[in-house]
């Protein structure tokens, strides 16, 4: 399962992709990579490792400009021996609404 993860520190850009971190499972081997396509862009991201050692997805979504509102996306994991199948996945990036109530003078939304 993917989600957006937005974090606010001064080294973070995102908002991120992300996903939750791949368990050993019999018959698959771990990702190494990830394959990201995005309204007909292709990006390999490296994975992300857990301090418990689990590869997760996180694709830093700042700054890549698309047409339109809507990212259509399909994210599939990968490593060496191939490419699993692929996931869709879609969101609407939407920009704030235009200010209003503009005003010169002291903020009157300020804690006294």
């Amino acid at each position: 399962m993917c989600l957006l993860l937005s974090v606010g520190s001064v080294f973070a850009q995102g908002p991120y992709l992300t996903c939750s971190p791949f368990e050993e499972t019999e018959g698959y081997g771990l990702p190494t990579h990830f394959v990201v396509l995005m309204n007909a862009q292709t990006y390999e991201v490296p994975a992300e490792w857990t301090v418990d050692n689990k590869p997760y997805l996180k694709f830093d979504l700042d700054g890549l400009w698309v047409e339109g509102p809507n990212y259509i996306q399909e994210v599939r994991a990968a490593n060496f021996w191939g490419v699993s199948d692929p996931v869709p996945f879609s969101f609407a990036a939407l920009p704030p609404y235009t200010p209003e109530g503009l005003d010169v003078g002291n903020d009157p939304h300020a804690t006294p």
